[in-house]
């Protein structure tokens, strides 16, 4: 992750704030590329950069998936949980590290996935894995426990050929302040996402970052249509891959088309931040599972080539996550 934060250029900057109109190129194109994005706080009322590159990165994506090797090699072998959630055919989308800087990481504001990833029926899942620890002093997640009963209002969609994306639909409900649940999370924990759940972020005026990998996946279009309209597009002949597309991929560093950037590799392997431990917070059942689920199963040493899948015991309800120091249910 921080290799990309040193060596790729960043031209735009990364906001929730006025997403319509900030928008730029670079992002569209990052779909089939790997590009940089900016903190708004990084630069000054002239736009120029006050800080070094590296403190000043938003994020990186959204192809990384496919065109890092170790990313790639990594997130294929996460194809075990998907599979188990019930998702079929499934297709990753777009991958992301996220920095969250000390004292400029931006607010994510409060959102819905399926809002930028729509499919029908929805079916997006998000994977979102703390490589550090997150806490409400540099930036958790919070989400809103059983919104992703509620419906997705609007849409980040294209209207018109060559247009830019823009947010169409009703406005996004309100939930009162005492329906929050800050969501702070270990080194190493995942937290899998509903496509429908409302979920943000508040901006990090820690002295820390709070670095994450995450990616998106949906069902294939066996079972569901990849909106025409979504923002995230890719040519016919260049399918958004599935897990065993991953695993089967050649080790070797690709251009991203459109985005002008050499793909590098990573120096540091992912996966010595990744294995140390792992365990899973379902924040909402995945779209095909029934609304209540429990899930359990002791933690245990993995092959270091294997996917770990170690966890305490996690008991969910709707959308509350409880721990227990029990063994099982």
């Amino acid at each position: 992750a921080w290799k990309y934060a040193k060596s790729l250029q960043p031209d735009e900057v990364f906001t929730t704030k006025e997403q319509t109109r900030k928008t730029g190129d670079k992002f569209l194109e990052s779909a089939y590329g790997v590009a940089s994005f900016l903190e708004e706080e990084a630069l000054d009322e002239n736009g120029k950069l006050q800080i070094p590159i590296e403190s000043a990165i938003n994020k990186v994506g959204h192809a990384l998936h496919e065109l890092d090797p170790e990313v790639r090699s990594f997130t294929a072998r996460c194809g075990e949980v998907v599979s188990s959630l019930g998702l079929e055919h499934a297709r990753v989308v777009q991958s992301m590290f996220i920095y969250k800087q000390p004292r400029i990481g931006g607010e994510v504001r409060e959102h819905r996935d399926s809002t930028f990833l729509w499919t029908d029926p929805p079916s997006c899942t998000a994977y979102w894995l703390a490589l550090e620890d997150a806490t409400k002093d540099n930036g958790c997640l919070w989400a809103v426990p059983g919104s992703h009963r509620d419906p997705v209002e609007s849409r980040f969609a294209v209207n018109e050929p060559n247009s830019k994306p823009a947010m169409m639909g009703d406005k996004m409900r309100e939930y009162p302040a005492d329906a929050w649940v800050p969501l702070e999370v270990s080194e190493g924990d995942l937290v899998l996402i509903h496509g429908s759940l409302c979920h943000r972020s508040a901006a990090n005026r820690s002295g820390k970052t709070r670095l994450v990998y995450t990616f998106h996946v949906i069902d294939g279009k066996d079972r569901c249509t990849w909106s025409g309209q979504n923002w995230l597009q890719r040519p016919e002949d260049h399918p958004f891959p599935t897990f065993a597309q991953l695993a089967e991929a050649e080790h070797k560093p690709r251009s991203g088309k459109g985005s002008g950037l050499c793909i590098r590799h990573v120096g540091a392997s992912v996966e010595q931040n990744i294995d140390k431990k792992l365990s899973v917070h379902l924040v909402a059942p995945p779209p095909s599972a029934p609304p209540r689920s429990a899930v359990s199963r002791d933690r245990q040493q993995r092959p270091a080539r294997s996917f770990p899948v170690p966890f305490v015991l996690l008991l969910v309800i709707d959308t509350v996550i409880i721990r227990t120091s029990q063994s099982g249910l």
